[in-house]
């Protein structure tokens, strides 16, 4: 059985390439045998699902519905993604991975030695926070306004498997959600040149700009463990840094590939991009740190790798 995720599509790139590998990897956490393709994968990819035939998830309506009822039945106390999310800060303090989501504080944190023998934390690339915003917390509100309304889950993901991982000003969706949405900067979209765009300007409606669908959101976060760090290094696997800029890397198989060979070819995208000429791989490039002027961290838009060297 195939599914077509045309939402999951180079528009919403980044986004939606992460949410299509944290839709993978999540429903094979819940038992579902699920393998993750892509569609035009080498102009204007978008996703598909191949899953095993089942009387559960027959469509994009019913998949929709099993993942609103996963986000229903996951408590802020349960073990795995909402613990994950409030472990991480006591997490980053010390020195052993913690046991209960050993895979997600791999891939958020690491610590390498620094140039005068102490240790250094370096926080993934994903965590597009400045200040004092804190990336946990982010996640954890942008989740939580999934779980308000009983029927709002269903409708997000549906939006965002049909349609775009974006809430568009004035689409009912968007106007359902009236709640600020924090700013995870992984779409263009999200992206802030200076402090003063650090917030909706106060004549500027919340609903009036663009934000990331929560759905979306909360594929992606599932994806952040198959870019792991490899211990002591300061950049994780699927990602580059030249000249002090971070790429990461977004492999589009056209045929199907389940999870482990996902996991594989994300940890290659960056060497593969040239030697496996049939394998289309896009990257985006992450602006602004701590280390490299005032612009707000963010991913920008996708490109062809090989185009990009």
């Amino acid at each position: 059985m195939v599914i077509e995720l045309k939402g999951l599509n180079l528009d919403g790139f980044p986004l939606s390439a992460l949410a299509a590998y944290g839709l993978t990897r999540l429903l094979n956490k819940m038992g579902y045998q699920a393998e993750l393709g892509f569609i035009d994968a080498a102009t204007r990819p978008h996703a598909y699902l191949k899953l095993e035939e089942n009387a559960v998830i027959r469509d994009t309506e019913s998949l929709s519905e099993v993942l609103a009822e996963h986000v229903r039945n996951t408590g802020i106390e349960d073990k795995g993604l909402f613990r994950g999310l409030t472990e991480l800060k006591e997490l980053a303090k010390s020195k052993v991975p913690g046991t209960s989501n050993s895979e997600f504080y791999l891939a958020y944190i690491n610590k390498v030695p620094g140039a005068k023998g102490e240790v250094r934390t370096i926080k993934t690339p994903f965590d597009t926070t400045k200040g004092q915003q804190r990336f946990p917390k982010m996640l954890e509100s942008t989740i939580n306004l999934l779980k308000k309304r009983s029927t709002r889950a269903k409708k997000a993901f549906i939006k965002a498997f049909y349609e775009t991982v974006l809430l568009i000003p004035n689409d009912p969706l968007s106007i359902e959600f009236k709640e600020p949405i924090p700013r995870i900067g992984w779409h263009p979209s999200q992206f802030r040149r200076t402090a003063d765009q650090a917030r909706i300007a106060n004549q500027e409606n919340e609903r009036k700009t663009i934000r990331l669908n929560p759905a979306a959101v909360f594929l992606a976060w599932e994806a952040i463990p198959l870019y792991p760090f490899v211990p002591g290094t300061k950049v994780p696997l699927g990602f580059t840094k030249e000249s002090n800029t971070l790429w990461l890397f977004l492999p589009t198989p056209a045929r199907s590939v389940n999870l482990t060979f996902l996991k594989t070819l994300v940890a290659l995208a960056p060497s593969l991009k040239d030697r496996a000429p049939d394998l289309p791989i896009w990257r985006s490039w992450r602006v602004g740190s701590l280390a490299l002027g005032d612009d707000y961290p963010c991913f920008l838009e996708a490109h062809p790798a090989r185009s990009a060297t």
